[in-house]
């Protein structure tokens, strides 16, 4: 399932604002949807999340609360780079 318009918007608007006020099950629901693999060892708070393109973006799960917004604003323009919105 690809990225909607709507999760777009919202992934082009971070790299515009500040990326704050998400979660990690937000941007780890656009990373699935853009064809990331989910990591494989779940151990510890650092999360790799593997593209078929080589592309790789580390999301720390604190386990409760918002993800820091270098991390989110990395994983959207990753995102952006791969191709999963349309221009």
């Amino acid at each position: 399932m690809p990225l909607s318009a709507a999760d777009c918007g919202k992934i082009r608007q971070v790299l515009k604002g500040r990326g704050t006020n998400y979660r990690n099950k937000d941007v780890a629901r656009w990373l699935e949807k853009a064809g990331f693999q989910p990591p494989r060892n779940v151990s510890g708070s650092h999360r790799v999340w593997r593209h078929h393109s080589g592309r790789r973006i580390v999301l720390v799960d604190r386990g409760k609360g918002d993800i820091l917004a270098p991390y989110v604003k990395n994983a959207a323009k990753i995102l952006l780079e791969v191709g999963a919105c349309p221009d």
